[in-house]
């Protein structure tokens, strides 16, 4: 069991290590934040941070719809005899956090932003640039080293 654990941990740091290695697409960083919030994190390997992200994005999206039931007083009129009366009843009901859904909308760009910053900023420190330059060939992607 202990072997297994160290093994697992060994393989896991040597993946990251590769990983780390490559050069990060700030672009798939912020598509993959906009699809799931952390997502883009994970992918540039700031997993704590992405765990986060979609911790807190999860937070927030169980507060956006609220729902439950109140007990309403209201009164009652007999027309026949005249006597009036009260009564309850049990009422659904559901609103919207305008509030949650609003800081969710702000945590969800700022979830794409750090993503696609944090690949950029990735990629300086490596000395690896993505730009679109125009090629012998073609117009496209060139993945440049600067020293």
């Amino acid at each position: 069991m202990f072997r297994k654990v160290i093994f697992g941990v060994a393989i896991l740091v040597c993946v990251s290590q590769v990983q780390a290695q490559e050069k990060k697409s700030p672009a798939l960083a912020g598509c993959l934040s906009f699809l799931v919030p952390g997502l883009g994190q994970v992918y540039n390997g700031q997993v704590w941070r992405g765990v986060g992200h979609f911790a807190f994005a999860t937070l927030l999206s169980t507060q956006i719809v609220k729902t439950g039931t109140r007990t309403e007083e209201y009164m009652t009129y007999n027309p026949y005899t005249g006597d009036v009366g009260t009564a309850y009843r049990e009422v659904s009901y559901t609103y919207t956090n305008n509030w949650a859904l609003g800081s969710l909308v702000a945590w969800d760009i700022w979830s794409i932003y750090t993503a696609y910053t944090g690949a950029k900023k990735i990629n300086k420190e490596r000395g690896l640039s993505l730009e679109l330059k125009p090629t012998k060939d073609s117009f496209g992607l060139v993945l440049c080293y600067k020293k």
